[in-house]
């Protein structure tokens, strides 16, 4: 019977006692609220009060009224009914032998906001209880569930005397506000810094190995004119703070398309000199991208793949130059060719999105681009060679889904 008695007073509809005011609906300490959040706990208060205004006036059709065909109850027997009719045919049976409440006190430890429903867990309860038998004060752990409608009223969705909830909800048992509006958005418009690529380096070191092989070497020219770079690829982000958009579409379900552009190119620039030939030689690449991805979301994961094309714009120049002092001295006229190439290829992606707020996101990814190899043109001091493109590459952008 006490067990009973419980899980009556805590669904409240039992009575309390004459002159008694309901309990509050605390903010727990050190848990800041929104005003939409605030919003649903006034919701949840309402419908508290509704529920004890019923019990006090023995009116337990209005005490019920929070309860409707989906309602659960978990007994601390165990016991799970579901639906008003079942759990107001249980709460008649328990309304013999004239028991009475003096208060409920519910102390939820956290509430946890969801896309429409707030719950209340690792909660506790404590109950005085008057009854012929004897007074009694009954106290235990619960958690619970209320979901909050359109029009702005709280239902009780579940009360569990068994299971406190402790741990944290996952996602797909509450989804807050923020990740709701990210994973229900059709459109998203991201905007991300230049990527912090591979693809640079590797560049970078397949010309410092295809120069070696031609004759030229490293280290550092130093000279009254200033300082010369050996062979060495340095990247040169000629970008303003955002350097790529990007425009996702969510075609059905998880899948979704996603179409980047670059805004600025970035820049990488190569040197190497060749004491054989006293020639130096300086090599910039210029390039834009473009990405059609199809992707497929889970949770807060999402993996796709898809095809990149690279516009390339190439500049290389050709100094006669004699080291062989110790200086650097210009024994002859530059020479300059500059063209342009585009390079297509294959990409995957894998990233993670984060809700930042409102309908903003962060999303962290990486990718590896297959590219095809850029062809580099002979000199009049040095024959034609090809340079790797691909590598890998990593970005995080901020979004906004519509």
């Amino acid at each position: 019977m006490r067990i009973q008695t419980v899980a009556l007073v805590l669904f409240g509809t039992v009575a309390c006692g004459a002159g008694r005011r309901a309990p509050e609906l605390a903010v727990p300490a050190r848990q800041s609220i929104t005003r939409s959040e605030g919003a649903m706990l006034r919701a949840i208060l309402d419908a508290k009060a509704a529920i004890d205004s019923g019990a006090r006036a023995r009116d337990f059709s209005r005490a019920l009224s929070a309860a409707d065909d989906s309602t659960e109850l978990v007994t601390q027997a165990g016991e799970r009914l579901v639906g008003r009719e079942a759990i107001g045919a249980w709460v008649a049976r328990l309304r013999e032998g004239g028991r009475l409440v003096e208060h409920v006190q519910l102390d939820p430890v956290r509430y946890d906001y969801c896309t429409n429903s707030v719950i209340e867990r690792d909660g506790t309860y404590l109950v005085p209880v008057v009854a012929p038998a004897g007074d009694d004060t009954l106290r235990g752990r619960y958690s619970a569930r209320w979901v909050v409608g359109e029009d702005g009223s709280a239902h009780l969705r579940r009360i569990d005397l068994v299971a406190a909830g402790t741990r944290p909800p996952r996602i797909a048992e509450c989804p807050s506000r923020n990740w709701a509006g990210v994973r229900q958005s059709r459109w998203r418009i991201s905007v991300a810094p230049p990527y912090i690529g591979k693809e640079q380096s590797v560049l970078a070191d397949d010309f410092t190995r295809k120069t070696a092989q031609l004759g030229y070497g490293g280290g550092r020219l130093v000279g009254k004119y200033g300082t010369l770079d050996g062979y060495e690829g340095t990247m040169e982000p000629r970008a303003a703070a955002f350097g790529l958009v990007a425009l996702r579409y969510r075609v059905r379900g998880s899948f979704a398309l996603q179409l980047q552009q670059s805004l600025r190119p970035i820049r990488t620039r190569m040197q190497a000199y060749n004491a054989g030939t006293k020639t130096h030689l300086t090599l910039t690449d210029e390039s834009r991208s473009s990405q059609a991805i199809v992707t497929w979301d889970w949770r807060h994961f999402n993996v796709g793949a898809g095809g990149i094309m690279v516009a390339n714009q190439w500049h290389q120049r050709e100094v006669p130059m004699d080291r062989s002092l110790g200086d650097w001295t210009y024994i002859g006229p530059a020479s300059d060719q500059a063209w342009s190439s585009t390079n297509v290829g294959a990409v995957a992606q894998a990233g993670y999105t984060i809700p930042v707020f409102w309908r903003f996101s962060a999303d962290l990814f990486g990718q590896y681009r297959g590219m095809t190899s850029a062809k580099i043109p002979a000199t009049q001091r040095r024959e034609a060679m090809t340079l790797q493109t691909s590598g890998f590459a990593l970005g995080l952008a901020i979004g906004l889904n519509l």
